[in-house]
């Protein structure tokens, strides 16, 4: 469709009946997508002579903006700054006023008394926001006193501190914090996208370390984040008033709209205390790190699409670099946006890209990340496991059907056929968010699950669906927002109540992990104060990602007997050891090789099998067609170590040996390592009782003499030296 037809399609003009016209001119508004002086030339070709509107008389001293109810839209501006975004923004503020918020204006319609109003509340919300995100950190500090451990309300923060503090051990090798085992920088991943945890620990450095480092941190990065979503808000959304504008931030900050369906079941304040719902941005690192350059960019997007300057392009090639540098999963998702973008471009009546620009800005991004990567080493998390490219019907089927593409994609379609006419730009660019936000939720279905592409993917499910529902509901309020003005009574109040279910959700995370908390707090003074050396060693519970056995590195400088997280910090070639020390702490823990055959056996795979015998590196294809040859591989892998273990294999013994001092930390009301079980191996030589835990201080047992003799028997029946 050419530019006339586009416009005679989407701007024609009605007459109200308050406002009758003279016809002297006939005026039309442009869509958002096209450049007034490129229709202006390209009418004058069509030998259709046009003129950039009329004057803007309101800006004379005689028409004051506080005069009433002043109806100003976005092209005013434009007619003397064709590319000032912030003008047409204070236009379109002023144009909701009141006739009592115009007269309580000063008699001046220039921009900064237009914006005063979002000038003095954002940062009002801004800063409830991190009150709530403060208050489980300060209810637990009240509680456990001062401690050098930081609280944790989210997973795997003790595995990313511990990341941030390793040691190095020669060029381009560091030390496993668990096993003390020199390991290849280029062989984590979580190094090679690592720049937040190394700017962490510089950060802590210079703030004294500890908890507190860790809350600075915390409150920094939400802070940006918010600064950041109102920006996008505001560009996505010109006329934001701070009403709508407070009822946005605080949905987007306080409300996990991922998680929302699993609250269907609460029905008392006592029963959300012992749930665990979250803030959406309460872990420390992944994916937070990386929200604030995701909104920069869908903002910047938006922006490339209605101003054809080199400007948005350039700043969305560093924010795709930034997304790379610190979760590459973001990234991802950057890119399909824009090429769902593009998909968009090439049907007729949608949006307009400029190709020019697009080009160069494709091949930019790919020759930066490619060379990234490269320089860095192509290693992704889970290792070298099946082809790149592969599809697997059945875990597409699971995918697809998930909360998490349902209800992106419900989303998705409402904003598509429900948002106004006169925000296609804006309409395109959140759709093309959700869309691309699905094929990157379902990408494990058609590339190799070794990426964990699906898993990391949902970190950014709350954000994709509060951008969506923001965007829609925000534009449906200014479509309304004249005729029912009781909207903005509406508006404030969703606020007020959205911030009590922030802090409601920020006092039971308080109270679910105050328990725990309490716990690792205690563990980690009696660690600290037992001055355990390089040569000692500790047995610790290490189910979940966050039990002690991840955060005695933390406090003290011994190994730990067997960390499940530490499969992440070794290359293949060390998987062995890994192995052999699970098979131990599996047998110390009460289990054995029948426990392991059966549950190898059900179908489908249980909570009990992922977390206690599927590496970490192989979950990924316990839900596709690799199922069945992922167990084979953990039955061949540990079963026949554990069959060692029971037998008293000699080779066992040797794990054990070496070490000056070996410390037992059990806790007392929920023991993990029986007795009877430990003394197979270890003796006993003294048990203290501290708080919630036992420490026991064990050396290696000693081999009967009646079992040396019966297996140097046996070895010289078999002909074995």
């Amino acid at each position: 469709m050419n530019i006339p037809d586009a416009i005679r399609r989407e701007t024609n003009q009605v007459e109200p009946k308050w406002a009758p016209s003279n016809w002297q001119s006939y005026c039309v508004r442009l869509p958002d997508e096209l450049d007034q002086r490129h229709v202006m030339q390209a009418m004058l070709d069509l030998g259709v002579a046009t003129r950039r509107g009329v004057m803007c008389a309101h800006r004379e001293p005689a028409y004051p903006v506080a005069r009433g109810h002043v109806v100003m839209r976005p092209t005013t501006a434009r007619q003397d700054h064709p590319n000032l975004e912030g003008q047409a923004c204070m236009e379109e503020h002023v144009a909701e006023l009141t006739p009592m918020q115009a007269r309580s204006l000063p008699q001046t319609g220039d921009r900064e008394t237009a914006l005063r109003p979002y000038r003095a509340f954002v940062p009002v919300i801004v800063v409830a926001v991190l009150a709530i995100y403060a208050l489980p950190f300060l209810a637990t500090w009240r509680h456990v006193g001062a401690t050098q451990l930081p609280m944790r309300f989210g997973p795997d923060l003790y595995l990313y501190l511990n990341i941030s503090n390793l040691k190095p051990a020669s060029s381009g090798m560091v030390m496993n914090p668990w096993y003390a085992i020199a390991v290849s920088k280029n062989s984590i991943a979580y190094l090679r996208f690592g720049v937040v945890i190394g700017a962490f620990h510089h950060f802590s450095q210079l703030v004294g370390g500890g908890a507190f480092a860790l809350f600075l941190w915390m409150l920094i990065f939400i802070c940006l984040i918010c600064i950041c979503a109102v920006w996008l808000f505001r560009k996505l959304l010109p006329e934001t008033e701070p009403a709508m504008l407070a009822a946005a931030l605080t949905l987007f900050s306080l409300v996990d709209l991922s998680g929302i369906t699993s609250l269907t079941h609460i029905h008392s304040l006592a029963a959300l205390s012992q749930t665990f719902i979250s803030l959406p941005y309460m872990r420390a690192f992944f994916p937070q790190s990386a929200i604030a350059p995701l909104l920069v960019y869908t903002g910047l997007h938006f922006e490339a699409l209605r101003n054809r300057t080199w400007r948005p392009w350039i700043l969305m090639a560093v924010m795709q670099l930034l997304g790379l540098l610190v979760y590459p999963y973001a990234t991802l998702l950057m890119a399909l946006t824009t090429g769902v973008l593009l998909a968009v471009a090439l049907l007729p009546d949608k949006v307009r890209m400029p190709w020019l620009y697009v080009l160069p800005f494709g091949i930019v991004c790919a020759v930066i990340d490619a060379g990234y990567v490269l320089i860095t080493g192509a290693v992704p998390i889970g290792g070298n496991t099946g082809p790149l490219l592969t599809l697997d019907l059945k875990l597409l089927t699971i995918l697809l059907f998930s909360k998490s593409v349902l209800t992106t994609l419900g989303c998705t379609l409402l904003v598509l056929v429900f948002t106004p006419g006169n925000r296609k730009a804006a309409k395109w660019t959140v759709v093309s968010l959700g869309i691309g936000y699905v094929v990157l939720y379902l990408a494990d279905s058609f590339v190799s699950p070794v990426f964990q592409i699906s898993h990391h993917a949902g970190y950014l499910t709350h954000t994709v669906l509060a951008v969506e529902v923001i965007f829609l509901t925000a534009a449906l309020y200014y479509e309304w927002v004249e005729r029912a003005r009781w909207l903005r009574f509406a508006a404030a109040l969703a606020t007020l109540i959205i911030s009590a279910v922030g802090a409601v959700t920020g006092y039971s995370k308080y109270r679910f992990f105050l328990a725990e908390n309490t716990a690792s707090v205690e563990g980690a003074r009696i660690i600290s104060a037992l001055h355990l050396g390089p040569r000692d060693l500790v047995i610790a519970r290490s189910q979940l990602t966050d039990d002690p056995g991840t955060w005695v590195p933390l406090m003290s400088s011994s190994q730990v007997l067997f960390c499940k997280n530490s499969e992440l910090l070794l290359q293949d070639g060390d998987m062995g050891i890994h192995n052999s020390r699970k098979a131990l702490y599996l047998f110390f823990t009460g289990h054995d090789s029948t426990w392991a055959e059966r549950l190898l056996a059900q179908r489908p795979v249980t909570d009990e099998l992922w977390l206690n015998l599927s590496p970490i590196k192989q979950r990924p294809f316990l839900a596709g067609a690799e199922r069945d040859h992922v167990l084979n591989n953990i039955r061949q892998e540990i079963v026949p170590l554990l069959e060692k273990v029971q037998n008293g294999d000699p080779a066992v013994r040797g794990l054990l040996r070496g070490y000056e001092r070996i410390v037992v930390l059990d806790r007392s009301d929920e023991p993990a390592f029986p007795r009877e079980r430990l003394m197979k191996y270890l003796s006993i030589r003294n048990q203290e009782h501290k708080g919630r835990y036992d420490v026991l201080w064990v050396e290696p047992a000693q081999l009967e003499l009646s079992s040396i003799s019966r297996k140097t028997r046996q070895n010289s029946l078999q002909g074995n030296p």
